[in-house]
């Protein structure tokens, strides 16, 4: 669950250090959807950034699903809705 905490900011900013295309999401749920494209190191070093989350951040779940590459991104961006 995120709120206030500049969560989709901070996934934006820190894709940009990588070389990855995708989009995050905040849900009706109150999670975060990040679908994310590029060579599994990249991707890897992307997600152990985001684990640390924004300042004042906690995050207590994390799950991962593997998808086969499809190149449907050209950039990475806020989705909304």
């Amino acid at each position: 669950m995120v709120q206030g905490v500049g969560f989709r900011y901070f996934t934006t900013s820190t894709a940009e250090k990588f070389p990855i295309n995708g989009y995050v999401r905040n849900l009706d749920t109150g999670d975060v959807e990040i679908e994310v494209e590029g060579s599994k190191e990249a991707v890897m070093q992307f997600l152990m950034a985001l684990k640390k989350g924004p300042t004042y951040s906690h995050i207590e779940n994390f799950q991962i699903e593997w998808k086969k590459y499809e190149n449907v991104h050209d950039n990475f961006f806020v989705k909304y809705k």
